[in-house]
């Protein structure tokens, strides 16, 4: 490298400080051994730096899973204790015997530990109807459940069921060719609709109280875009009993959110009532051309014969009716159910004579719920 020693000797008459503007010491092309022997020391320091991160990595990545089931465990054993200082409050004043104390704190913390599924396969499915619709040679089955109870006092006799519009209408080919060429289609009405519930062997007759409409294969209605695909369907005979087959509550709202655990009752390709879970994939929206209301989309399995039944968050209300799915080679695991919003407004339109098959105002009783933590 070139010496700049005397770069401003001939500056201002030789008067120029000896500051070089860049000056590297001559040395014979020879190494400095003290840098050497410094590089070398921030070379080693910083491998074994870069060694220590990698050790905590591949740690932290092998504990990962333990960190995070006992940090779990230790948030399940903070809440549970905090019901039981709640529960224990709560009854500390009331005269209830130890007993009795003790079986009701341990049904309420079992509750912390039960999924979305076994309350469906437990209580919901309790209130789901399979519902087995014909018309001569047309036939089909779907789900169905109950909305509410008799009111003695009110003068309420009669308990409803809710399903979907295509469980209980079909599309009628007619031709006037005598051939049965160029045949047209319209949608009917099946002549008998029946039901049966779980572990009860009576078979129960339904009339369809409100329809509202959706858009078939050979037959578009009208109305799918002002009515939304669900029925409600009143018993005329018997009637089933309110303690074996309670009514399920409805969601206030349309609170369900992304993610959010779902489970799903009802009677897929016929072989009888049955529970899937899953969550919910979107929240509730109206899709275009799809029909009228709001739709949430789900994962859990939806299949032929699920259609009407209902769809519950963790507490077993009602946030959807099952409706539909997706098919084809190119989808998975996208169903969807009527929103709870659209079924709460079809029931109170549905109690309006203008809006109902009977022709007269009625009463159709129902519980609603909003969110529960």
């Amino acid at each position: 490298m070139d010496n700049y020693d005397n770069f401003f000797n001939d500056v201002n008459g030789g008067n120029a400080p000896r500051t070089p503007l860049y000056h590297t010491p001559d040395n014979d092309n020879k190494p400095d051994k003290k840098m050497t022997r410094l590089t070398v020391l921030f070379v080693i320091i910083a491998l074994l730096m870069c060694l220590i991160a990698v050790v905590n990595v591949v740690v932290l990545a092998v504990l990962k899973d333990d960190i995070a089931a006992n940090y779990t465990a230790q948030l399940q054993a903070s809440i549970r204790q905090e019901y039981e200082n709640a529960i224990a409050d709560y009854i500390a004043d009331k005269n209830i015997s130890e007993d009795i104390k003790n079986t009701v704190e341990a049904d309420v913390l079992n509750k912390l530990n039960t999924t979305t599924a076994e309350i469906a396969g437990t209580q919901t499915i309790l209130s789901t109807a399979v519902i087995t619709a014909s018309s001569g040679t047309q036939g089909a089955t779907a789900s169905g459940f109950l909305i509410s109870d008799r009111n003695e006092a009110k003068g309420i006799t009669t308990r409803y069921l809710v399903t979907n519009a295509h469980a209980v209408l079909y599309e009628k080919a007619s031709s006037s060719s005598p051939f049965g060429f160029n045949p047209t289609y319209s949608f009917q009405l099946y002549d008998t609709i029946t039901c049966t519930f779980l572990n009860d062997n009576t078979t129960y007759k339904l009339e369809v109280v409100a329809l509202g409409a959706y858009k078939g294969d050979y037959v578009t209605s009208s109305e799918y875009q002002s009515k939304p695909d669900l029925a409600i369907l009143a018993f005329t005979d018997k009637q089933p009993d309110e303690t074996a087959h309670p009514s399920l509550k409805i969601a206030s709202s349309d609170y369900a959110s992304f993610g959010d655990e779902i489970a799903i009752v009802g009677n897929p390709a016929g072989v009888g009532l049955s529970v899937s879970s899953g969550c919910i994939s979107h929240e509730a929206r109206e899709i275009v051309n799809w029909g009228y209301g709001k739709f949430y989309m789900t994962d859990a399995a939806i299949n032929g014969g699920n259609s009407g039944g209902p769809m519950v968050n963790r507490n077993g209300v009602v946030v959807g009716v099952v409706e539909s799915k997706l098919q084809s080679e190119e989808i998975e695991n996208m169903g969807f159910a009527v929103a709870a919003s659209t079924l709460v407004e079809f029931i109170e339109n549905s109690q309006l004579a203008a809006n109902n098959r009977l022709g007269k105002n009625i009463t159709i009783p129902y519980l609603t719920q909003g969110i529960v933590s």
